[in-house]
């Protein structure tokens, strides 16, 4: 895991923190950030068989922060 981690920071996609022997990843800005939660959004959709939305509909994956 550390290696793709690295290999994205490498890619500016995350940013790392060092705390003494620990790396903490964040997404390197908000257009990753996006990406990131579009990603997680088809994982869990795929993970629990839920069908497509009707026409592309986006709206539904709206981050509610």
């Amino acid at each position: 895991m550390s290696q793709h981690l690295a290999k994205l920071r490498l890619a500016g996609l995350v940013r790392g923190r060092r705390e003494g022997t620990f790396v903490y990843y964040s997404a390197a800005d908000v257009h990753v950030r996006a990406l990131l939660d579009e990603a997680l959004f088809h994982a869990d959709h795929t993970d629990r068989d839920l069908p497509d939305h009707a026409s592309g509909d986006l709206a539904a994956h709206a981050p509610t922060r």
